[in-house]
């Protein structure tokens, strides 16, 4: 047989086992790099899940990035050389977008009021879930029908399913109730006999909800909503456009209140 180990071409950081013939050993730097980026990356979710107010939407491509940009020049990517202009960034979205459209879709409040709050969630997103137990009351009792607090669905992070028996509870007349009881603990509800027994706990036909639900009556409705989410540059939940001005994340009270202020100012309701 003959020996072609001194043949074989490598380029770093890739080597050859000095045991083999036929083996690749990845080099402790290529290890050391991916390594940091995994670490940071663990940091920065941990971090955006305590301190963040926001689901972003391009989570994935985020983790893309930084695995493939640990990579060394020759070992399957890494950054940019010297000189070479950077990658475009986005357009950022404007802050205030005329004639949001509420659709058809459920609200609370005066449906004449001076203000109207489009929200842009999902029942599974943990910051959508802070909002509405901790501001969403407030803006109610401060405000109450001067607001007009309307829902749209923006499920991106695994909310599709709660989205849809929520549809089939407003078909009952019970969105809120049903709203509320998904927010107070979304891990709760799974399958469809979970949001089955939800209705039934609220009193609503449950045979005809759980038709509703299984027959996927309102997926043309919640992808009308994200469709539009999406048009209005809508990448994160939740994202709230106050008489069209953009608002995102689970701000304070106060966030929302200087810009009800200003709306109301605007709108002769002060």
């Amino acid at each position: 047989m003959v020996d072609e180990t001194n043949d074989l071409e490598l380029s770093p950081p890739y080597v050859a086992d000095s045991n083999s013939d036929d083996v690749l050993v990845i080099s402790r730097d290529l290890l050391l790099n991916v390594g940091i980026a995994v670490t940071f990356l663990i940091l920065g979710m941990m971090i955006g899940a305590l301190f963040g107010t926001a689901i972003v939407v391009t989570n994935a491509d985020v983790v893309a990035d930084t695995l493939v940009n640990a990579l060394p020049e020759g070992g399957g990517g890494g950054a940019a050389a010297a000189g070479q202009p950077a990658a475009p960034q986005p357009t950022p979205p404007p802050a205030r977008i005329d004639n949001v459209s509420a659709d058809d879709d459920p609200f609370l409040g005066a449906e004449d009021a001076p203000v109207t709050i489009v929200e842009f969630s999902d029942f599974r997103c943990p910051f959508c879930q802070r909002y509405h137990l901790e501001t969403l009351p407030q803006i109610r009792e401060v405000y109450g029908d001067q607001v007009r607090i309307v829902f749209r669905d923006f499920p991106v992070v695994g909310g599709q399913r709660a989205a849809e028996a929520a549809n089939c509870a407003y078909e009952q007349d019970a969105f809120w109730e049903y709203h509320d009881e998904l927010f107070a603990d979304p891990q709760a509800f799974s399958s469809i006999a979970d949001y089955a027994s939800l209705a039934d706990d609220l009193g609503l036909d449950t045979e005809e909800f759980t038709v509703c639900l299984e027959e996927g009556r309102y997926r043309s409705e919640i992808a009308n909503d994200a469709r539009d989410a999406t048009n209005y540059g809508v990448t994160g939940t939740p994202t709230f456009f106050i008489n069209g001005v953009r608002l995102v994340g689970a701000q304070p009270f106060e966030a929302f209140a200087e810009i009800i202020e200003a709306e109301l100012e605007n709108s002769g309701g002060r």
